[in-house]
């Protein structure tokens, strides 16, 4: 911990969410503009300390720009891609207001100065959105996204599939990529009011081609970007305030190595906060206590998303065209507490705005995201008396506990971490598997820390006042439950073993948490 850094939470806006997601403030097809920025500052009012902004994806400036006016991108756009006017005149939401003349940025600051909080911005190093469309003509998506630098860097980009996510990102072994990042954020540093600055280092993690680099190489290249922005930062301060500096990274330390990234060098290059993010979910299989060990005097924050598993595709055009399991409070409160009690200096808040109504039809019922859960995890002594909710769930990232099918007649191990609350735990455990589809003639075998699990019948959710969030949580074809005696459970880390008889199963949650039978 750091005891300088006075910020417990961190809050991240998007912005494109002003447009994407129905709200109180937005209607499906509405306007995004300095009004609907400002609520969804206020309504974090007295709830977050830092708030961070990520101007869409990072390339096109949703801000006055001296190096890449919105006016010379819709030029450049129009002859690239070979659109009208009437084509971009009719798209809305920020790419509209930025059109007409808006800043995203100087609105957000005002914002945040009026409603007691901190502005950062964070950017987004290397995002890889809607570039899969580069070569489109005729289009007008990824207007927010695609800038002339990065069509005109096409052949740096580290593959030609762009199907596929990883090859569309720049490659950062080229020197004209990360200066380029530079020059925004110096641009943003000079004509801006900011408190700090995010580099994020999670959208998307992919900088390098790892087989023709070292990390040597990747790391000069990473280290010297941020020790730039440092001095950009220190450069450039108003008033006497001093700015800070904090990364966004990957909590798969392997991803770190990727990236050219090694912990206990940041301090040394002026990072004061670091970000550790499970990308889009909520995900409590994090060694959390690595990474403030290794930086035990950098501010360590572990991020909490919106989701914790993501269930089946409803249609394959676009994005945000799958199910998914919503956080609820309870399982934010054991996850931060899980973060405290491994020592760190607070938590981070990342797409909370989608729990909200976006994306294709069929993904509902929708619901306002639970802006309280963002106050209470600041107090450390509320969520050690809160109601404990621990899981393992389905990610993306191909290292999920979840990811393969369980094969029969063979033992399986996995993972949960549990932190003991104020007062110890009082009960027995019930825990539950849901199965990603029916699972008929299966049988689970269930070991908790090589104690063997009674089934129940009771497969309810726990905290019927915590469960408005019904999407994917599985019925009796999908899921079992057990009960698990305290005196198998432990402190940390906890071995479960999973015994299938039957047919191959896909889990895409597993849950664990204090029952009194």
């Amino acid at each position: 911990m750091n005891p300088t850094i006075p910020f417990r939470n961190l809050y991240s806006n998007d912005t494109t969410n002003l447009d994407t997601c129905v709200s109180p403030y937005h209607k499906r097809g509405g306007y995004a503009g300095r009004e609907e920025l400002r609520a969804s500052v206020r309504e974090v009012q007295g709830l977050a300390d830092v708030h961070l902004i990520q101007l869409a994806h990072g390339h096109v400036p949703w801000y006055k720009s001296r190096l890449y006016s919105y006016s010379e991108h819709k030029a450049w756009w129009k002859e690239y891609f070979g659109v009208t006017d009437e084509q971009l005149n009719r798209l809305g939401g920020g790419c509209r207001y930025v059109h007409d003349g808006g800043d995203y940025l100087a609105d957000f600051i005002e914002a945040c100065r009026d409603f007691g909080q901190v502005p950062f911005v964070s950017l987004r190093i290397n995002d890889e959105h809607h570039v899969e469309n580069i070569d489109l003509r005729g289009h007008v998506c990824g207007y927010h996204s695609i800038s002339r630098f990065v069509a005109e860097n096409r052949d740096k980009m580290l593959g030609t599939d762009l199907s596929r996510w990883e090859n569309r990102a720049l490659n950062w072994i080229y020197p004209e990529i990360p200066a380029h990042m530079l020059s925004l954020v110096t641009e943003q540093c000079e004509d801006y009011d900011l408190d700090g600055y995010e580099l994020d280092f999670q959208r998307h993690p992919n900088l390098f081609n790892v087989k023709e680099t070292t990390f040597e190489e990747r790391q000069a290249v990473v280290e010297k970007f941020i020790s730039d922005v440092r001095a950009v930062l220190d450069r450039t301060v108003r008033n006497g305030r001093h700015r800070y500096l904090c990364v966004r990274v990957p909590c798969n330390l392997k991803l770190w190595n990727e990236l050219g990234l090694c912990p206990e060098h940041l301090q040394s290059l002026g990072v004061e906060m670091v970000n550790v993010s499970p990308f889009f979910y909520c995900d409590q299989w994090v060694e959390r206590e690595a990474f403030v060990q290794r930086m035990p005097d950098l501010a360590v924050y572990f991020e909490i998303c919106h989701t914790t598993a993501q269930g089946k595709t409803l249609i394959k055009t676009g994005y945000d065209d799958f199910t998914f399991r919503r956080v609820t409070p309870n399982e934010i409160y054991s996850t931060a507490h899980l973060a405290y009690t491994a020592g760190a200096q607070g938590i981070s808040f990342f797409n909370f705005h989608y729990y909200r109504e976006h994306g294709c039809e069929g993904r509902g019922p929708f619901n306002e995201p639970p802006f309280h859960a963002v106050g209470n995890v600041r107090d450390r002594d509320f969520v050690a008396r809160a109601p404990q909710h621990f899981f393992i769930a389905k990610a993306w990232d191909k290292n999920s506990q979840l990811e393969k099918a369980f094969t029969p007649d063979k033992k399986h191990d996995l993972e949960m971490y549990l932190a003991e609350p104020m007062g110890g735990w009082q009960s027995d455990f019930r825990l539950r598997v849901t199965a990603c589809k029916p699972l008929r003639d299966s049988i689970v075998e269930i070991f908790f820390n090589g104690v063997k699990a009674t089934p129940v019948s009771d497969i309810s959710e726990p905290y019927p006042e915590d469960n408005d969030y019904p999407p994917m949580h599985g019925d009796e074809t999908t899921c079992c439950a057990y009960r698990v005696p305290l005196s198998a459970v432990q402190k940390g880390k906890n071995r479960l073993t999973l015994r299938l008889c039957g047919s191959p199963v896909k889990f895409n949650y597993i849950d664990i948490f204090p029952w009194k039978f």
